[in-house]
């Protein structure tokens, strides 16, 4: 994968969940009874970062482009996030 040390992974990952918990609290504010709850969103934000990021590993993108890297990330979790809320939200109008 990528050739950083520990210290700088730790802070990557401290970084990402502070930025998810904060972004969390924010969509929990917009979203309302619509969403999962501030730490749910919150998790969702942050798998589907992870989610992002990997799929634009997958697809071949460079990731030493640190805007790709965070643009591919935001991306993912802002479409995991969306895509989970509208399934609720279907299931919801059907009954379940």
């Amino acid at each position: 994968m990528w050739h950083i040390d520990t210290n700088v992974l730790i802070l990557l990952l401290a970084l990402i969940t502070i930025f998810g918990f904060f972004l969390g609290q924010a969509m929990d504010g917009v979203l309302g009874d619509e969403g999962f709850g501030s730490n749910g969103n919150m998790g969702i934000i942050i798998a589907g970062f992870f989610a992002g990021l990997f799929l634009t590993k997958y697809l071949g993108f460079n990731m030493s482009d640190f805007r790709l890297t965070i643009a591919g990330g935001l991306l993912g979790s802002f479409i995991f996030l969306v895509s989970l809320v509208l399934t609720k939200n279907v299931m919801h109008r059907l009954g379940y």
